[in-house]
């Protein structure tokens, strides 16, 4: 029997205004894993100051590698270049810090797979969700397992239902996912993603290579982790990026902080973006939960 994970935690993100002086300095992940060519993992880097006030310094923090040939960072993003290991020193006001990077299977492209690749489309979308095509009747004669929870109903209701009239392998952009999701037709859910956004070319590359089931021993995802789990902001306007990685029943794990649904519980005092920016308001306390796949954490 199938189990299904459920986790709520809290991410408390207060306001407030003070005096500071720098204490600490930490990265998010602590390590990173990236695996074939497609691999990549965000980072956070967080001041923490005196008054308990928090600041991200992504951006102002210096990068070394100890040996460059392994990967590259690409604003925040570490992407694959050749296997191996190394290490990554992090530099801000003084402060050094070391990340481990491996990389493996740095040339290789893994195919696009529906568990892995495509539900989280449906569930970025809101696809998925009981207001939409998760609910218990679906909509518009299309029906979802509620955030995913079933990918091989979805399988055969994506692509056996009406005739498989949803997918074309022969002409993928013509395909009525790709059409509907573009807002080209009529769509009761209304545009969910741009042409040539990541949702539409994975869509894209799932249908071009057939539009496969999954391969046999597709791992699952067993935990989902976000980071950091605190911040306080100071002040209206003031933002702190999340990163988010989730845990393979293989061992491996993922960065999947741009498939992530973010949802804060107070929107007043702090908002979340789709990409995990969160964004203070008035003072107050927020709760950040993030949702992939079948877990929701916090």
């Amino acid at each position: 029997m199938k189990k299904n994970i459920l986790a709520l935690m809290a991410v408390p993100f207060v306001i407030v205004a003070a005096p500071k002086e720098l204490v600490d300095v930490q990265v998010y992940p602590k390590d990173a894993n990236i695996y074939t060519k497609r691999g990549k993992q965000s980072l956070v880097v967080q001041a923490k100051y005196s008054d308990s006030t928090t600041r991200e310094v992504t951006a102002e923090a210096k990068y070394t590698f100890a040996d460059p040939k392994f990967a590259k960072l690409d604003k925040n993003t570490l992407l694959p270049l050749s296997d191996g290991e190394t290490t990554l020193k992090i530099e801000f006001s003084g402060r050094t810090l070391t990340l481990p990077v491996k990389v493996a299977k740095a040339t290789e492209d893994r195919p696009a797979v529906f568990s892995l690749d495509v539900m989280p489309v449906f569930s970025k979308g809101g696809c998925n969700a009981g207001s939409c095509h998760g609910s218990a009747r679906g909509k518009d004669k299309f029906r979802l397992s509620l955030f995913g929870f079933d990918p091989q109903r979805d399988y055969f209701s994506l692509t056996r239902e009406e005739v498989g009239r949803r997918i074309n392998i022969a002409r993928p952009d013509e395909a009525l996912i790709i059409e509907k999701g573009c807002g080209r037709v009529t769509h009761t859910g209304g545009k969910v993603f741009e042409k040539d956004s990541w949702q539409y070319n994975t869509l894209i590359e799932w249908l071009a290579a057939g539009a496969p089931n999954d391969p046999a021993n597709t791992p699952k995802v067993i935990d989902v982790e976000i980071r950091p789990l605190q911040a306080v902001l100071e002040g209206p306007g003031s933002t702190q990026r999340l990163t988010v990685r989730a845990k393979y029943s293989d061992g491996t794990d993922r960065d999947v902080t741009r498939e992530t649904v973010f949802i804060s519980n107070n929107g007043i005092a702090a908002q979340a973006t789709p990409s995990g920016l969160i964004t203070s308001g008035k003072p107050g306390e927020a709760f950040i939960m993030a949702r992939f796949d079948q877990i929701t954490t916090g």
